[in-house]
């Protein structure tokens, strides 16, 4: 065990940074599950792997997302934030905030891509990847990653809404606009 726990220990490190942001798990408790959980690191193995298939790769980082949010195997990263929603709305008496749901399948995508990308620099893989096709683009010159690929909200919703701001309605419109987003 401890020979597979070695090398993956840097892809464990960066798999679970967003999870330590969100409060999922403290670290004593972080490293004590990837010591004990063979499948973690079997999933790590495909991060590790020199001409892994994209799909391949996403579909690793959600499992291993699943598993660090205490997800039964069969969820995937949406129904496991839908179902973590809920249990919040039932045991809250204020609003849940997202940044204390799992990640959605769209930003979890291209966050394993960027870990994979990342591995491979390690390995020495430097210049066989381009960064822009592994979860990162570049903004005024600097590599910068992509937070998702999907809107928001749903269409439908997001004309329901307006707020005040200038450029119109953008994932950060509710705190730009103070909080103030009234219906159409």
């Amino acid at each position: 065990m401890d020979r597979v726990f070695i090398p993956n220990c840097c892809l464990s490190i960066q798999l679970v940074v967003a999870t330590l942001l969100l409060g999922c798990m403290g670290s004593a408790s972080l490293l004590q599950f990837l010591k004990s959980n063979d499948e973690f690191a079997t999933i790590g193995n495909v991060f590790m792997q020199e001409n892994a298939k994209k799909d391949d790769i996403i579909n690793a980082g959600e499992n291993a997302l699943v598993l660090l949010y205490n997800g039964d195997s069969e969820d995937n990263l949406d129904a496991l934030r839908y179902k973590r929603f809920l249990e919040k709305v039932m045991k809250s008496f204020k609003y849940v905030d997202a940044k204390d749901l799992p990640p959605t399948s769209a930003s979890a995508k291209f966050h394993s891509l960027r870990v994979y990308y990342q591995v491979q620099e390690w390995r020495g893989e430097t210049g066989r990847l381009d960064p822009e096709k592994w979860g990162w683009e570049i903004t005024n010159h600097q590599l910068m990653p992509v937070k998702t690929d999907m809107p928001p909200a749903p269409a439908d919703l997001l004309r329901i809404f307006r707020c005040n701001c200038r450029t119109g309605v953008t994932a950060n419109s509710f705190q730009r606009s103070g909080g103030t987003i009234t219906l159409a």
